[in-house]
């Protein structure tokens, strides 16, 4: 097919299969020319869509790689924070020393927790911050002044703050454009410094030093790495009490005269100094050892090893005259005493060597049993009365007694054991006699006094008669500090003359060294277990109004439920919604909404049985539990006691400051067992009929709605208006 050339054209020619012919087509360019420019709009809008979709894709990459090397970089610094509080607590459990633990907390922060700095700085008496152990850049601390004064410049920083508001304060490089940096941003950016976390520590329940941790990185912390962090706080303050504890042990080890080993599995866990130099070894030559160590022979090893049966039958045993070889092979002539501690394993042994007069031999036997006092006793009064009745048991103390001043001056009796010792309430004796008992004498000095012979010392003259009749012929007092403050004084009677030599002066003197040892040890476990219960109560409380919180509901329920099905009586399960709490708010602020939180959860509880139980979930709701409903009259009990309840919101609220308001109340009720078998269940189905009384407030029969009574067309109306779906 043949066409007349034209101005411009284009000609496409196909040969046919299997015959001599072609088939060829032309065209006009100015038509392709015409058609292309027709589909270039459409085309070039695919084209410039298609780029900027890329631009946008990579631009979305590029973002999500950023985020991932952000996450990938607060997850490693995560790592190594935990990797560092894991360490502290290694630490911890193996310090014995408080200066040195805090400072192995520093070196630590700095290897395993990857920080430029940490230090630990506490104030002086004039406000001044005193590093007491450092690691890392500690040329910034070179004339660094830290204060605790807000009005001083040097005292408005996050550390001055923290130490002033008792809680942890983070900052980040970001936030050293803040005025109250000026002191200290130059110089910390010279260090590479950009970031801080100043957490309080504590000690004995108050506040003790700041531990200060830099950042040379700009990560901020976020609220996982806050959270780290003031757990660290609160495991350093921990260990802290702990190491005192330990060293209150260790001194209560190295303060008794008589030896002293912790043993288990016949291997020494501890040993005091007085063993120590008994055996003529150190204390750690013996820490670790197995007891073979003790004895000559293999055989004798063996032969009291068989004992320790009697000891696990009758949880102590009293072995006299036992041989053990000391370091230098003479042979050492021992009274043990031992006594296994509750986990079955551990026993605590007490030595003492016969060798010496038999005399202080017997004070030394009576000393074991202060030692198992000191141990053992759970409380303060039986701490002093079984230590005064083991040293009047086969001692040459005829009568031993503590007693300190009241109010008034006068000496009053805590404890006494003895010849005489009741008939001490019958003496007066007071700060202010002239001629001062050697009781008065000891407390007024501090020190041991002692006299050897009442018959010629005219200052016992007012009670010469008492002596005479009980026999009491020489006196030591000897004070006893508790908490490193005079407390009490400690007074031993014998009925022999001239008893108190040197070395039974000393002996007494510790023994008031080691009650106060004692009463300290007391003090402490008292401390962490006041802070473990407070905790405790924490953990099951709410913050704001005292209530048990979520958490404590989540205990209590099961075991209410449990007993109903046991008893076969009803539960009732109530969740609370305030009506015009947000108008509240919003008039006065959250801090009168929360004053009107607090004074509600009050009337409640006022209003509660011993059986019943508010409990808060969180902002204006609470849960009322209502146990044992008898089956046969449940709604007329449950009616009374919610009408009693409603009373909480019936009478305004005084805000202060003139201001009141009033708030009424939703309920929706769930009854176990017929709205629901478990927990979980019933708090649903309370929750289900709450939202029925809610939308239902304005015209309402009353305020509560019960789960198992709603016609289901009402509830699902009233919850399809609020949004809620009903489950099926």
């Amino acid at each position: 097919m043949e066409r007349a050339e034209g101005p411009s054209s284009d000609a496409v020619t196909a040969a046919v299969p299997g015959y001599p012919l072609a088939v060829q087509a032309r065209w006009p360019a100015d038509l392709v020319r015409q058609r292309y420019l027709e589909a270039a709009p459409s085309r070039w809008s695919v084209e410039l869509a298609s780029l900027l979709l890329l631009g946008v894709s990579m631009a979305w990459l590029a973002r999500v790689l950023r985020q991932r090397d952000q996450h990938i970089e607060v997850l490693r610094r995560m790592g190594h924070l935990q990797d560092f509080l894991a360490q502290v607590n290694q630490e911890a459990a193996l310090s014995s020393c408080s200066a040195a633990f805090l400072h192995k907390v520093c070196d630590l922060a700095v290897r395993r927790g990857r920080l430029p700095l940490a230090f630990v700085a506490r104030p002086d008496a004039e406000g001044r911050f005193r590093f007491i152990a450092a690691a890392g850049q500690t040329g910034y601390l070179d004339g660094l002044v830290i204060s605790t004064d807000a009005n001083e410049v040097h005292g408005r920083g996050p550390i001055g703050a923290a130490w002033r508001d008792d809680r942890p304060r983070f900052n980040v490089h970001w936030d050293f454009t803040a005025a109250v940096f000026s002191p200290f941003v130059r110089r910390a950016r010279s260090f590479g410094l950009l970031g801080l976390s100043a957490l309080p520590l504590h000690h004995r329940g108050e506040r003790f030093a700041i531990l200060a941790l830099y950042r040379g990185d700009d990560v901020a912390f976020n609220l996982e790495m806050r959270t780290l962090l003031t757990e660290l706080a609160a495991d350093v303050s921990h260990a802290l009490d702990v190491i005192a504890l330990r060293q209150t042990e260790r001194a209560l080890l190295d303060n008794a005269a008589a030896g002293v080993a912790i043993i288990r599995d016949r291997r020494i866990l501890r040993a005091n100094a007085t063993l120590a130099a008994m055996l003529g070894r150190s204390v750690d030559e013996l820490t670790g050892q197995s007891t073979r160590i003790f004895y000559r022979s293999e055989a004798e090893f063996e032969r009291f090893g068989k004992l320790y049966a009697d000891l696990s039958a009758g949880g102590r045993l009293d072995l006299p005259a036992i041989r053990l070889q000391r370091a230098d092979g003479h042979t050492l002539l021992c009274d043990c005493h031992g006594q296994l501690l509750p986990d079955g394993v551990t026993s605590v042994w007490t030595l003492i060597d016969i060798t010496a007069r038999e005399r202080m031999q017997r004070l030394y036997r009576a000393l074991t049993f202060v030692g198992d006092v000191l141990l053992q006793a759970g409380d303060e009064q039986t701490m002093l009365h079984r230590a005064c009745e083991a040293l009047t048991q086969g001692t040459f103390f005829h009568a031993v007694w503590v007693a300190r001043p009241d109010e008034a001056g006068r000496m009053r009796m805590l404890a006494s054991a003895g010849e005489g010792a009741a008939a001490l309430q019958t003496l007066n004796i007071s700060l202010n006699d002239e001629q001062a008992p050697l009781v008065v004498q000891a407390w007024q000095t501090g020190r041991t006094v002692f006299h050897n012979d009442h018959r010629n010392n005219p200052g016992v003259a007012p009670i010469a008669g008492f002596l005479r009749e009980h026999r009491w012929a020489a006196a030591l007092a000897a004070p006893i500090f508790r908490g490193g403050t005079l407390w009490a004084t400690m007074a031993f009677i014998s009925p022999e003359i001239g008893v108190f030599d040197n070395e039974t002066v000393a002996l007494c003197t510790r023994i008031g060294n080691l009650l106060g040892y004692g009463l300290d040890e007391l003090d402490l476990r008292e401390r962490l277990l006041q802070q473990q219960r407070t905790e405790a109560y924490r953990a099951r409380h709410d913050a704001l109004t005292g209530l048990p919180n979520r958490f404590a509901l989540e205990q209590h329920l099961p075991k209410v439920i449990a007993h109903a099905q046991r008893r076969g009586t009803h539960v009732a399960v109530g969740l609370i919604d305030l009506d015009d709490f947000k108008a509240v708010n919003d008039t006065y602020g959250h801090d009168v909404g929360d004053e009107l939180l607090r004074q509600f959860a009050a009337r409640l509880q006022s209003r509660l049985r011993r059986s019943e139980l508010v409990a808060r979930l969180g902002g204006d709701e609470f849960v009322v539990v209502l146990e044992d409903l008898d089956a046969s009259d449940t709604m007329d009990r449950l009616q009374a006691a919610l009408d009693r309840l409603h009373a909480a919101v019936e009478a305004p609220f005084d805000l202060g400051e003139g201001r009141q308001a009033t708030v009424g109340m939703s309920m929706g009720v769930a009854l176990y067992p017929c709205d629901g078998q478990d927990a979980e269940a019933l708090l649903h189905q309370a929750d289900t009929a709450m939202y029925v009384a809610k939308m239902q407030k304005a015209d309402r029969a009353r305020w509560w709605a019960l789960r198992s009574a709603l016609p289901h067309g009402v509830q699902a109306a009233a919850l399809a208006a609020a949004g809620v779906r009903l489950p099926k």
